[in-house]
């Protein structure tokens, strides 16, 4: 257990203290970020309406027409 939690506090603090990079971000990277972005929120809305789907017609089944 102590060299697990050794290893993490090493590994927190290298996280931590790193200097700052100054990288250069290309269009290229910039549009991977977009199109995950727009993944993300189509797959997002689909689940959401399959979900609510599944809830509408589990309560038509409770409640009945008439």
């Amino acid at each position: 257990m102590t060299k697990i939690y050794n290893y993490t506090m090493v590994g927190l603090i290298a996280a931590l203290y790193t200097p700052a990079a100054h990288a250069y971000i290309d269009p290229g990277t910039g549009a991977l970020f977009v199109q995950a972005a727009i993944g993300a929120a189509a797959t997002a809305l689909v689940t959401i309406k399959y979900w609510w789907s599944k809830v509408t017609t589990a309560f038509r089944g409770l409640f009945p027409t008439r």
